[in-house]
């Protein structure tokens, strides 16, 4: 499998409901977050992620994997729905204070764990939740342990800019949002073949609002790119 090395983009939110549009659908009505930012008891978050992971595929009308994919964290759930013929991969996470460093160490490519060192504690935290989800959609797109993942899949500076190194041929594109102050959803779509998403379709549910959520990081790799 041959390694990509990709520098970041930019990447556009489509409203529209184009068919080669990515879709993006996210639910934090469940959140199992309190006022203060502090999670609820485990066994009533994983109750309110069931229900709105149910909830989500049923309103997406979400295909079988690869296709889709799903991730959910403190009660928030988000799908990821591919064009047809491509994999999808998610993951959203709740921002919290945990050891960035330590399981950098471990599980991190050395010049990721060393940047976030030289990070303040804040600065940190965010990157960390950049990479980590990263890491884990493509673990999920590639089909890859999620270890292996976190080791190969590699987002360092170069230039100043933020550069992926991502073990696959096939073309492919990520994208990182923060739909939510305290949430970091990461998204990728790899192809069989040449192509591109006609940008990425964000949704929220309740209702049929589009998600306009900040863009933290996008990247295009893999393949014949011009």
């Amino acid at each position: 499998m041959g390694r990509d090395l990709s520098m970041v983009i930019m990447g556009e939110q489509s409203n529209g409901s184009a068919s080669c549009a990515a879709q993006l659908w996210l639910t934090t009505s469940g959140s199992g977050i309190d006022a203060a930012g502090n999670p609820g008891p485990r066994n009533m978050r994983r109750a309110l992620e069931r229900t709105a992971s149910l909830t989500l595929l049923a309103r997406a009308g979400a295909p079988a994997m690869p296709r889709r994919s799903l991730s959910h964290s403190n009660g928030c759930a988000a799908i990821a729905v591919a064009p047809a013929g491509c994999r999808a991969g998610i993951d959203i996470e709740v921002t919290k204070a945990r050891d960035v460093h330590g399981i950098a160490e471990f599980a991190f490519a050395s010049g990721e764990a060393q940047e976030l060192r030289w990070l303040g504690e804040a600065a940190a935290t965010a990157h960390f939740y950049v990479l980590w989800t990263l890491k884990e959609a493509f673990a999920k797109a590639l089909g890859m342990p999620l270890l292996v993942a976190t080791r190969e899949c590699v987002f360092e500076r170069c230039a100043g800019t933020l550069a992926a190194s991502v073990p696959s041929s096939m073309p492919w594109q990520a994208i990182v949002f923060a739909p939510r102050p305290a949430l970091t959803l990461a998204a990728v779509i790899v192809y069989p073949g040449e192509g591109t998403t006609d940008g990425w379709n964000c949704q929220e549910w309740p209702g049929s609002a589009a998600g306009v959520w900040p863009c933290l990081a996008s990247f295009n790799g893999g393949g014949e790119r011009s």
